[in-house]
Parts: C-alpha cells; sequence; structure tokens
C-alpha cells in the first residue's frame, strides 16, 4: 500500500514487474444479511440495512478519533455477538438483540460525547422502541466485591468499564485499552480478572453448573505482561544469529511457545491467559502482530516457525493514544476508551489512599476528616483555577498530584522526627599534620553561619496538638501540586491559592507559600532559612567538594528525604547548572551515609548520554547489583546486599535520543 504507516514502498525497478489492482469496498448489507440468516434472524434484510445505515451515520456524524473504526471488521464483531445474543435468548425480538449487539461492541470506545450521539441515532433508527438496559447481576456483584478486596472503591466509573472491557472480551481477541496516564486501565484489568478468577473457581467447585456461571469466560485469569517498547524487535520477536544460524526466542515469542505447549499438552485447557502489551503502540512492531490479531491467530517468526495460538489466549494493549498506529491494527482491535471526566477517576484515589495510610498510621496521627476538609478548599479550586494554566517542567495529571501529595503527607507524619527540623551541624574536620614536615603551616576549618537573621527562640511544644497534622497536610499541598511549576508557574499558585491556603491553614504567615516549612517540635512555620546548616570552609578541599546550602537547596533536600526514606521514586526536574546532581550527591553522603559500609543505604549513579540503550542500563544493573534466588522456579531477582536498600542515580534522563516514534 503507497504511503501506507509502517509498510516500506517498492522500488521503481521492481513496481515496474507488478500490476496494480483496486479493490472495490464490499457490499456490507449483503454480507451481514447472510450471516444475519445463518445466525438464525428472520428479518436479516431489514437488520442488515439499519445496520449499515447506523454504521454510516456514525462514521459521518461522530468526531474523528484514532481509535475509532467503522470497517468490516467492526461489522463482523457485531455479527457474531448478535449470533451468540440470539442462541442464548432465542424468545427475545431480534431488534432488541442486534440494538443490544450494536450497543455492547460500540460504547466502550466512543468519548461521552459520542456516545450519547450514537444511543441516539438507534433511537432514531428505532423510534417508538424502548430500550431496555441488559444488566450481569453475577459479575457485577463479584466485581464491586473483588474491587474492594484490592482496596479500591467500586465506583460507578470502574464498573462500567470494567463490564465493557469484559463485552469486549466476548468478541475480540485483541482489544486495546485506551486513555491517559492513571485513568484506571491496569487497575479496571485487574480487578477483571480478579472476578472472573473467583467466578471461574466458584464453577469448578460446584457439582451442576448454575446458568449464571456457564460463560467459558469464568475461569482462571493469568496475565502476562511486557513493555514492548523496553526491548528491540529481535528481542521481542526473537532473532536468529547470523554467524551460527542459530534462533533465539525474543521475550513475546517465549510467552506464546510456553502457552501453546502448555495447551497442547492438556495442562491448561481451560484456564485464560492475558498477554499485556503496556506500553506505546507504533507503525512498526505492531504489524508483526498483525497475523496474531487476525481470526487465524497466527504468530509468523523470522525463522519461518508458525505458533497456532490457543483460543484461551487474549492480547491486550495499554496504551495512551494511537496518533501512529496504522488502520489495519485499529481494525483489527476491540476498543475499550478510558477517558477522565472531573473528579471520577482522582477522588476515588485519594479515598482509597486515604483509607490505607490511615490504617497504616498510628492512632490519633492521621486525621481523614481534615484531608476531606482538604479536598473541598484546596484540591478542588487548584483543579478549577490552576491546573491548565500553570506553567510544568513536567506536564502531569490530577491523579498524579493528588497521590503525590498523600505519599509526601504520609513521609511527613511517619517518616520524619523532630529531630529533622533543626538544621545539621556538620563536625569539623581534622586535617593531619604531615610528619616529614613538622613545621607545615595548619589551617583550622571554619565553620561559616550562611544566614544569621533568623529567629530560633520557638516554644518547647505546639500550641495546638490537633493543628499540625493541617499544617503538615497545607505544605505537602503547595510541594506536591506547586512544587513541578517554575517560577512563573509558582507565582501564579501563590496568587491564585494564596488565600485558599491560609483559609485552611489560618497560621501560614504572610508571603510565598514555598518560602515555609512547618516544625513540628514547636508547631510553628519557619522559613527554611531557619533549616539552613552552617558551611564548613575546608581550605584543604577541592572547590567542587564544597557545598553552600541555601534555603533552596535545604528546601529540595527535606523534601526529597522525606520520600526517599518511605522509599518512593523521585523525579527532579530542573534546569542545567541548577544543582540537581550535586544536591543529590550531597543529600546521599551527608544525609544517608552511604559511604558508610553499616549504612542501611548503598547508591549507585547512572549517566545517560545520547548513545544510553536500555541494553547499556539492564549491563549497568547487572554489574553494580547482586543476584537473589527467587521462589520462582528458573528465576533470579537482582537487588543489593542483604539489609540494604539501594538508590539508583540516574542523571540527564532526557539525554537518550528519541527513536522514531518519540520514545527514548
Amino acid at each position: 500500500n503507497p504511503g501506507y504507516a509502517g509498510r516500506t514502498e517498492l522500488p521503481d525497478n521492481l513496481k515496474a514487474l507488478f500490476r496494480p489492482i483496486c479493490m472495490m469496498i464490499p457490499d456490507y448489507a449483503l454480507i451481514a444479511e447472510i450471516m444475519f440468516y445463518s445466525e438464525g434472524f428472520s428479518d436479516a434484510r431489514t437488520l442488515a440495512q439499519k445496520m449499515v445505515q447506523l454504521y454510516k451515520l456514525s462514521s459521518e456524524q461522530l468526531s474523528k478519533q484514532d481509535h475509532y473504526d467503522f470497517g468490516m471488521r467492526a461489522v463482523k464483531s457485531v455479527l457474531v455477538l448478535a449470533g451468540a445474543l440470539k442462541r442464548e435468548f432465542q424468545d427475545e425480538d431480534e431488534n432488541m438483540l442486534l440494538i443490544r449487539a450494536m450497543r455492547d461492541t460500540n460504547i466502550p470506545k466512543f468519548l461521552r460525547e459520542d456516545a450519547a450521539l450514537f444511543r441516539a441515532i438507534i433511537q432514531d433508527l428505532y423510534p417508538g422502541m424502548a430500550i431496555t438496559e441488559h444488566t450481569n447481576a453475577t459479575l457485577t456483584n463479584q466485581l464491586k466485591a473483588s474491587a474492594e478486596g484490592q482496596g479500591l472503591q467500586a465506583t460507578e466509573i470502574l464498573m462500567e468499564k470494567a463490564l465493557q472491557l469484559y463485552d469486549t472480551v466476548k468478541v475480540r481477541h485483541g482489544l486495546m485499552l485506551v486513555g491517559a496516564t492513571l485513568s484506571g486501565k491496569t487497575e479496571t484489568m485487574n480487578v477483571l480478572e480478579d472476578a472472573l478468577t473467583t467466578l471461574g473457581h466458584t464453577k469448578d467447585k460446584a457439582r451442576k453448573v448454575p446458568v449464571e456461571l456457564a460463560s467459558p469466560l469464568y475461569a482462571h485469569v493469568s496475565q502476562h505482561r511486557l513493555n514492548p517498547k523496553a526491548v528491540t524487535g529481535d528481542e521481542l520477536y526473537g532473532v536468529v544469529n547470523a554467524t551460527t544460524r542459530e534462533w533465539s526466542d525474543g521475550v513475546l515469542s517465549s510467552i506464546a511457545r510456553n502457552l501453546v505447549s502448555r495447551n497442547a499438552s492438556g495442562e491448561d485447557v481451560t484456564g485464560r491467559h492475558w498477554v499485556v502489551f503496556d506500553g506505546p503502540v507504533d507503525a512498526v512492531w505492531i504489524e508483526n502482530m498483525n497475523t496474531v490479531l487476525d481470526d487465524n491467530k497466527m504468530l509468523c517468526l523470522v525463522n519461518g516457525e508458525r505458533l497456532k495460538i490457543p483460543e484461551t489466549v487474549t492480547f491486550c494493549f495499554e496504551v495512551e493514544d494511537l496518533r501512529v498506529a496504522s488502520p489495519a491494527t485499529v481494525s483489527r482491535c476491540g476498543m475499550v476508551y478510558f477517558e477522565p471526566i472531573g473528579d471520577q477517576v482522582w477522588l476515588p484515589l485519594f479515598t482509597s489512599l486515604n483509607a490505607s495510610m490511615g490504617e497504616s498510621a498510628p492512632e490519633g496521627l492521621w486525621q481523614p476528616e481534615v484531608l476531606q476538609a482538604a479536598v473541598e478548599e484546596l484540591i478542588r479550586p487548584f483543579e478549577a483555577n490552576t491546573h491548565i494554566h500553570m506553567g510544568e517542567w513536567i506536564p502531569t495529571v490530577m491523579p498524579q498530584l493528588v497521590r503525590s501529595m498523600m505519599l509526601l503527607l504520609q513521609g511527613l507524619v511517619l517518616g520524619m522526627s523532630t529531630a529533622d527540623d533543626e538544621p545539621v551541624e556538620a563536625e569539623l574536620p581534622h586535617h593531619q599534620v604531615d610528619e616529614e614536615d613538622p613545621d607545615e603551616e595548619v589551617m583550622e576549618p571554619v565553620r561559616i553561619e550562611v544566614v544569621t537573621d533568623v529567629e530560633r527562640d520557638l516554644p518547647p511544644t505546639p500550641a495546638d496538638p490537633n493543628g499540625l497534622f493541617r499544617q503538615l497536610t497545607a505544605f505537602a499541598f503547595v510541594w506536591a501540586f506547586g512544587g513541578n511549576g517554575d517560577n512563573k508557574g509558582r507565582s501564579r499558585f501563590d496568587e491564585t491559592l494564596g488565600a485558599a491556603v491560609r483559609q485552611f491553614c489560618p497560621s501560614l504567615p504572610e508571603g510565598s507559600l514555598f518560602a515555609y516549612s512547618v516544625h513540628r517540635r514547636s508547631g510553628c512555620w519557619v522559613p527554611w532559612e531557619y533549616r539552613v546548616p552552617a558551611f564548613i570552609y575546608n581550605p584543604y578541599a577541592s572547590l567542587p567538594d564544597m557545598i553552600v546550602p541555601t534555603p533552596e537547596s535545604t528546601a529540595t533536600r527535606t523534601v526529597l528525604l522525606t520520600l526517599l526514606r518511605q522509599h518512593h521514586h523521585i523525579l527532579l526536574t530542573g534546569m542545567s547548572g541548577t544543582g540537581k546532581s550535586v544536591t543529590l550527591r550531597s543529600m546521599m553522603f551527608d544525609d544517608l551515609d552511604t559511604e558508610d559500609p553499616s549504612s542501611p543505604w548503598d547508591t549507585f549513579p547512572v549517566v545517560f548520554s545520547a548513545r544510553t540503550t536500555a541494553t547499556h542500563l539492564m549491563q549497568s544493573l547487572n554489574n553494580k547489583l547482586r543476584k537473589h534466588p527467587s521462589k520462582t522456579k528458573n528465576t533470579l531477582h537482582i537487588g543489593p546486599s542483604a539489609n540494604k536498600r539501594v538508590v539508583l542515580v540516574m542523571d540527564d534522563i532526557n539525554m537518550p535520543q528519541p527513536e522514531q516514534y518519540g520514545a527514548s
């Protein structure tokens, strides 16, 4: 296909040997009519005409999205589902069965506005018909129980997307979950997996299978998750050694071979398997999956081998968008679109974190009612006024910011002691006198106070112990929601939300919200200058090793340490030359004592360059970390030495050369 994404143009001398042939668009109505008759429908011609008209109107009136497809494969999926419904509900009205099939296969992929328009088009095609909603009570109840068992909120949107995913799995063996980061794709899949597995175990234990558990999808589900962009094409599908002609399986071919052998041996005939590709889809690596996503489900490898994938295997793709995917790929997969609307994603996340952190915190330290007040007084005003307009170093989404706030607050409440309120006084280094030159002039190190005009006479105890949690909540909100902003963004944050933060926490002084920290021993807000330690001038140290502490570096180190001591991952951003690497190196040596063999912390740096690849990073990890045996057969874990925790400092992660479709 000339100009087709993911395909190569033929050279002119080869193209001259072929005669081009143009394929005609098939008659959808005739094909649908024949399939309706074969599925047992009596009024097949009328049903076919209405279905084709629905798809024609949808392609014209609905918005243009990369994941929409109204071609022959989409029509066929409707016909297959309609036939299954006809066999299950033989006495029900045929029009209603077709409406259910069209709705169940199309609504999951639509945006909210398009879904409403699609329902209106169906209503126009069937005027006066009362369209009833069909509910699967057994699966719905189990989905709620599975969500609660995993510490999630069984919200309406989660139940809706889980049921839509189930409906898509019924008619497609290849499906894509499309949506922004933290929109609930993975959790929805995990909840549905747990629900289907539980119902499958219930069915296996029953002497006589109930009608409501007759679905073959109610079985044990296993996920095989991989990131296709973290490896090369040869590492994904396998490669033939150019010298020895030996074949080496890739990640996907190894998974497929294992599933095929287990199914052929009868070891796992009824269990379901979901191969999950958690990474971007482009027009290169996904093209090799076309034969797998077709009805024949055949994985063709470079060595000429063809693996017939069992019917119990489903291929799932978790992607943010399909901007660079080819139409051939989109048409082969069922789509479930996750659209973050208002607080439907971040509010359940907040509720779950609030409950789980409250259970793990000592009694009396965690105050859920204060956090509920923070939602109304701080988070909602931020979402309404600032998030779209505040300049950020790294683009963020609301669930990510809410999670950052809760993790930072947890670290402030549980992981830090009042000793961290005071400046860390470094010991004066002692210079050893050279025995060969005893008359050498010895220059003593000097302690220099960087900040002198700070009030240090603070109360011994907080005036309001219950108000301390409110102060820490305000501090966590400011640094989680505003810490990613640039200078203009932080100024806008102060202007827009300064009044709201001070209304939530009246004890906060006037000035920039980022200029103060909470002194827990006294319950007072103190400027960052209070925490700045003295600078030790060592005349025998090299200049690059002498770091002058500032209020800005002290604030950064405090936030980093709070998160690091709770074992959370951190992304430190900023312009070149702002001291990111120096701050991290100083924190590792001074605060975590990584150079001390007896310290529970260890660290090693990895510096990225334009030529760094995933293989280089993997080799660095293998060289620096130790291999530990695992309980899983033929599996090794890598990690630090026993009783240690390693901090991997990756510098200049923006340096690796992006590939053709933007991935690093």
